[in-house]
């Protein structure tokens, strides 16, 4: 697994043979430390069978480093006679490199496969509960390592295979967020992302937080586009912890933000009550909108 925190550690934590003539008593450092980078336009390039698809995505809650970032790999049912898969393809430099993905999505069992320099990896793309020994889907907040060895600094090149699930006879889906290199080449993280989201407000309290609206919230934006007989000014109120904050009245066509000041976690609740945020408006079809942190 990869570590991303960097370490004061003097001793590696980690060791792995590093298949030289030297035998076992030659190790290499298992990965540690790594720069995750997300799979963004034009850092891969695509390869096609069939009919199957790559979609860049733009807000993939799941991903564990809060970019959005992900390609969403779809590979219909094939035959021998009308295959039908597909690859990415993407270059990084170091000896070291690492994966993150939503493992298990849609109950798929089949591994991610690959090669670096034509050196072939597979990883397990199933979770086990544990009490149980069933299988269960659930993406894990870090990265997988890719075992291979790279003896030199690179430029490699990484080639992910995607294939149709020939004895199952179904469609698969894999989401890729990215992967994890070496940051003693400059590389640097990317900043996690906001995302915002669209509510329309009714006359009654409603929960900020439903459904997927997750994570911390930052922002309310509320938006007067209320349109019939003409544009009219609306009100619109905030309730947190079960306190109601001052009404705040909207001109025809304004907009009014109210700022937490940064991403604040609330509950999921549709109650009033400790922990939850609540709006309403005194015109139903007031738009809002949810600015919040995924990481």
């Amino acid at each position: 697994m990869a570590n991303l925190t960097p370490s004061m550690e003097i001793q590696g934590r980690g060791w792995m043979a590093d298949e030289t003539e030297a035998g076992y008593q030659r190790v290499s450092l298992i990965d540690s430390d790594l720069v995750f980078q997300p799979l963004m336009s034009s850092m891969y390039n695509t390869s096609i069978t069939g009919t199957a698809t790559i979609s860049q995505q733009s807000q993939t809650e799941g991903n564990p480093f809060g970019t959005m970032d992900g390609l969403l790999i779809t590979v219909p049912a094939g035959s021998i006679a009308s295959p039908q898969s597909a690859a990415v393809y993407f270059q990084f430099m170091g000896r070291k490199l690492s994966l993150a993905w939503d493992r298990f999505r849609g109950s798929n069992p089949l591994p991610v496969t690959g090669w670096v320099d034509g050196k072939y990896f597979s990883l397990d793309n199933t979770m086990k509960d544990v009490p149980s020994g069933t299988l269960g889907g659930n993406m894990f907040a870090n990265m997988v390592s890719a075992p291979v060895t790279l003896k030199d600094d690179g430029p490699h090149q990484c080639k992910l295979y995607f294939p149709m699930d020939l004895a199952g006879g179904v469609q698969r889906q894999w989401l890729i967020y990215g992967y994890g290199v070496e940051g003693r080449f400059g590389v640097t993280p990317f900043a996690p992302s906001a995302i915002r989201r669209y509510l329309s407000l009714t006359t009654s309290f409603q929960s900020v937080v439903q459904g997927t609206y997750g994570k911390g919230i930052r922002k309310l934006q509320f938006v007067n586009m209320t349109s019939g007989g003409g544009l009219a000014a609306v009100t619109v109120t905030i309730e947190t912890d079960s306190n109601v904050y001052p009404a705040q009245t909207i001109a025809a066509g304004g907009l009014w933000e109210y700022d937490f000041g940064e991403p604040v976690q609330f509950n999921r609740s549709s109650g009033a009550g400790t922990g939850v945020c609540r709006v309403k408006s005194d015109t139903a079809g007031t738009g809002m909108y949810i600015v919040q942190r995924m990481k």
